[in-house]
């Protein structure tokens, strides 16, 4: 099992891989990202390489592989739940729940993950419920919108808004860059209930449950004409 310090490498050498359009990652550009010296990063390098995590070439980078990818993936996502459950169900404060979120990412499990999840989806039902008329998903979706949740690998859209206006929710995405007119691009995920986005001013690339994704609201956008 990777340990804290490996799933951190892992989803920084991702999150570079994603944002390079998946070209392989030099030592050094992962010293950069990690703040720390490139005999470091070679040390761990060979740790991943040896537990199958990534592809290291010397001289060529390093490369997620698709176990290291799928760690990334959940641990990021994870840390993401994370910080929506304690803002939305716990009322931490924003910055409360991001640093509880980087303490808890790589210690819960995964039965905790499902009640998180669940917990989110059957406070939107209840909402639903309370709503009446607009309780199915037609009726709280604008009909040229889509889910987030929704939208297959390799859709470009852009972000129109959440079915159910919540500050606390809306601040929390917010801080992920999910924004109304934000443009994104949805890439491939390694694991199930999972959508990954790229094209964030920042330049990151975000990894969303499902139970998070499926408040947002999007367009597609329309393929180019030659």
């Amino acid at each position: 099992m990777p340990t804290p310090i490996m799933e951190d490498y892992l989803q920084a050498l991702y999150q570079l891989e994603a944002a390079n359009g998946g070209i392989r990652v030099r030592t050094s550009d992962l010293a950069d990202q990690l703040e720390v010296a490139p005999p470091t990063v070679s040390s761990m390098y060979a740790t991943l390489a040896d537990a199958a995590l990534i592809d290291h070439e010397k001289y060529r980078g390093a490369a997620t592989t698709d176990a290291g990818a799928e760690v990334a993936v959940e641990t990021n996502r994870n840390r993401h739940l994370l910080e929506a459950y304690l803002s939305l169900e716990c009322g931490f404060r924003a910055g409360e729940a991001e640093r509880e979120a980087d303490t808890l990412e790589h210690h819960i499990s995964d039965r905790f993950v499902e009640a998180m999840e669940e917990r989110i989806q059957n406070a939107r039902h209840a909402s639903d419920s309370e709503l009446g008329s607009r309780a199915d998903d037609s009726a709280r979706i604008p009909a040229e919108c889509d889910l987030l949740a929704d939208c297959e690998a390799r859709s470009t859209v852009v972000v129109r808004g959440i079915t159910e206006y919540d500050p606390v929710l809306e601040a929390t995405l917010s801080r992920w860059g999910i924004v109304s007119e934000q443009p994104l691009t949805v890439l491939e995920s390694p694991t199930v209930a999972t959508t990954v986005v790229s094209g964030l001013e920042s330049g990151n690339m975000v990894v969303l449950p499902d139970a998070i994704a499926a408040f947002v609201t999007v367009s597609h956008t329309p393929e180019p004409s030659y």
